[in-house]
């Protein structure tokens, strides 16, 4: 049991972190993955609160542990094991900008050389003129696919050349309420799964949103569900019913994350009033580190509005 009076950084130290630093996915689980996912989020979370020795911490784990140098490029693991040899574009670009951000924050100028070296290995790792979501070093190959909850507002600033990437966001059927999940590059098709994740249809739609793309059929889904207090993990592509019965604080987050970006104010704050419910009856002490620390991240930014 999460002790109440620990702060978060207390708490992820205590109960995802083991010897070496790395931050597991399940809080007393050292055998469940380390992942760079959750270097990149917990560094987001650590320039929020403005904690430079903590920053400073992950950035030694993700150089020592997870970063290989190969041929002259500096490439991310995933996962920390030693049968992975792969990156992943997303968390590659939460890490890049977070290395930019404390740059400038914390005056680092090590962290702003690090992102420079991981942006010229993905600028080179394109299919063309297009990003892919990984690359084998092992087997060098590159992904078939972009997933467009890659395509992030940060990955369009942050590397270059992605003008023809963030376009893929805006040739998807708008008639339809869910989003397709990725975009096969040779074929160049959308491919659509018929269980959506909540999580991912959001971060699409605020891509979506960034790139100057409206999701009118979607955000009216959206706002009807929400309309009777609840959002589900999971629907069906086709009858637009939940396929599961939980709720999740990471789909919360980024529901927050998408109201505020539609400047509906007062339902970001609704939807953040009901994850402070959802956590107490879910005990954090078993959440996944990515529901974890979105949990963090809302709950930080609503009591600072306050």
């Amino acid at each position: 049991m999460f002790n109440k009076m620990d702060s978060v950084k207390q708490i992820v130290e205590k109960h995802y972190t083991d010897t070496t630093g790395c931050i597991h996915a399940y809080p007393d689980d050292m055998d469940s993955p380390c992942l760079s996912e959750s270097i990149g989020l917990y560094m987001e979370y650590l320039l929020q609160t403005n904690d430079e020795e903590g920053f400073d911490e992950q950035f030694y784990v993700l150089t020592e542990q997870f970063l290989r140098k190969k041929r002259g490029s500096f490439l991310i693991r995933w996962e920390l094991k030693e049968d992975v040899s792969a990156n992943a574009l997303i968390d590659d670009t939460r890490i890049i900008n977070a290395l930019r951000v404390g740059g400038k924050q914390f005056n680092k100028p090590a962290y702003t050389t690090l992102a420079n070296s991981l942006t010229t290995t993905l600028k080179a790792l394109r299919q063309g003129d297009v990003y892919a979501d990984y690359y084998n070093w092992q087997n060098k190959d590159i992904a078939p696919q972009i997933t467009l909850s890659y395509i992030t507002n940060e990955f369009a600033i942050m590397l270059p050349g992605t003008q023809k990437t963030v376009h893929i966001l805006g040739g998807v059927n708008t008639e339809e309420t869910f989003f397709p999940e990725s975009y096969q590059l040779r074929e160049k098709q959308y491919k659509k799964q018929k269980e959506i994740h909540m999580v991912d249809q959001l971060l699409i739609a605020i891509n979506r949103n960034h790139a100057g793309y409206t999701s009118d059929r979607f955000n009216q889904w959206l706002k009807a569900q929400w309309d009777q207090g609840i959002l589900y993990g999971r629907y069906d592509r086709s009858t637009l019913e939940p396929t599961v019965s939980y709720e999740s604080l990471a789909v919360y987050y980024y529901l927050y994350r998408y109201f505020l970006q539609m400047h509906e104010d007062q339902l970001a704050i609704e939807v953040a009033d009901h994850a402070s419910e959802l956590a107490k009856e879910h005990k954090l002490k078993e959440t996944h580190f990515f529901d974890f620390i979105h949990y963090q991240q809302m709950k930080y930014e609503t009591e600072g509005m306050q």
